[in-house]
């Protein structure tokens, strides 16, 4: 169990939903918190969730299209489907839906989660993995390994970027959606904010 454990922690399919699944229960909380509000004392942080909300979409921009132009095989699995598509489109049915817009200050927290997966596998490659990898293109004994990761690195920034470029159009026909949103701040609430005295605001999960 152990074993089978490690292996499925090696992909980064799994990294995402595990993130993924963190937003969401977040974003829940932070929902049912906002509704407590008016009755008085719930506290929430939408700016930190706003980022979060940012990185694991874009994260699932950028494994949709490496899945299905450099992984996909035709027998895989059905629940495959729902890991690199069917999450993403929930992703854009979410963004649609809440009140937040992707702010180019979180720029700074790209990097952070592929270079923790990297970090990870390269120990898992030396340890439980048995010299193995999880993905051909992380496979460090190949010449064109160090192209893999630089590409696929930037490749986080740049999905990031479409996020951006959606995000914007958002914010040009439905301004409503993610009005007021200065540094630090979500629809001009701080990062901690008592509900209790602004339970006049729409919920954004």
């Amino acid at each position: 169990m152990h074993e089978g454990l490690s292996n499925e922690l090696s992909y980064y399919t799994v990294w995402n939903f595990i993130v993924q699944a963190v937003y969401y229960i977040w974003a829940i909380y932070y929902q049912l918190s906002h509704w407590g509000a008016r009755n008085g004392n719930s506290i929430a942080h939408p700016r930190s969730l706003n980022t979060l909300f940012n990185l694991v979409w874009s994260h699932s921009m950028l494994v949709l299209v490496v899945f299905w132009t450099e992984l996909y095989y035709p027998t895989m699995p059905w629940y495959s489907y729902i890991q690199h598509g069917g999450n993403t489109l929930l992703f854009f049915v979410e963004f649609a839906g809440n009140h937040f817009c992707v702010q180019g200050s979180d720029i700074v927290y790209v990097a952070v989660f592929p270079t923790l997966y990297t970090t990870f596998i390269w120990i898992s490659h030396d340890t439980w993995l048995n010299g193995s990898w999880p993905y051909e293109f992380l496979n460090m004994d190949t010449p064109i390994a160090p192209l893999w990761y630089a590409g696929i690195f930037a490749a986080h920034f740049v999905f990031f970027g479409v996020a951006c470029g959606v995000s914007s159009l958002k914010m040009k026909f439905f301004p409503q959606s993610c009005s007021d949103m200065g540094a630090g701040s979500i629809q001009g609430l701080p990062d901690k904010v008592s509900y209790g005295a602004v339970s006049q605001y729409e919920s954004i999960a």
